[in-house]
């Protein structure tokens, strides 16, 4: 059964050893829901940023801005659900190649309520990490890391003294283990082009 978001709270105070669970955090009463509130919507954000998941990667042609900076050619307004840019696609390259970037950066925009990015690529193509939050299309190992995450608040917004701090370190670990092993397993998605061998080497 898909996940929801109640679903990944009710398994944080499963991690931490809580036995009471919530129907809808969003609405519930109580102490373990006024944490889950305060904090779920940050936390999302922050296990998205916290790798290229595939499932939450999105790419758009950027739209260009009459904004200038000096000793850039172009200006681009950065998607608005844009949570991390990853890269500029390449033209005629599908997948990532360090080597071939051109030059890019982010910076704010000029009314300060937002951020452009600039580049000497025209008709540039970002490729970013959105802000994904249709849970029933969660991966399972991503709405495990992001339980893990939820529970280290939980358990220094629940548990008092050395026990909720114990419970914190104990739940940061298994989210810097979960995230890890959840995206080694998306990572492994794609088959990239072969890259071609030099002349001088081909033609041994």
């Amino acid at each position: 059964m898909a996940a929801t978001e109640t679903d990944i709270v009710n398994l944080a105070l499963v991690h931490i050893g809580q036995n009471v669970l919530l129907e809808d955090f969003r609405t519930g009463k109580g102490p373990a829901a006024a944490v889950a509130r305060a904090v779920y919507d940050t936390l999302l954000g922050e296990v998205l940023e916290a790798r290229a998941w595939p499932f939450a990667t999105r790419r758009v042609a950027l739209a260009l801005l009459p904004a200038t900076r000096t000793d850039w050619s172009f200006c681009y307004a950065l998607p608005s659900d844009c949570v991390v840019a990853r890269y500029l696609a390449i033209p005629g390259g599908r997948l990532y190649r360090p080597d071939e970037q051109e030059a890019w950066l982010v910076e704010g925009n000029d009314a300060g309520d937002g951020q452009v990015i600039l580049t000497d690529q025209a008709n540039a193509e970002l490729v970013y990490t959105w802000r994904h939050t249709t849970v029933p299309a969660y991966p399972d190992g991503f709405v495990t890391a992001l339980s893990h995450r939820v529970a280290i608040a939980l358990a220094t917004g629940l548990v008092k003294g050395k026990e909720g701090t114990q419970l914190a370190l104990e739940q940061l670990r298994a989210y810097r283990i979960s995230v890890a092993k959840a995206f080694a397993v998306r990572a492994g998605e794609q088959q990239r082009d072969a890259v071609p061998l030099p002349s001088w080497i081909s033609r041994r």
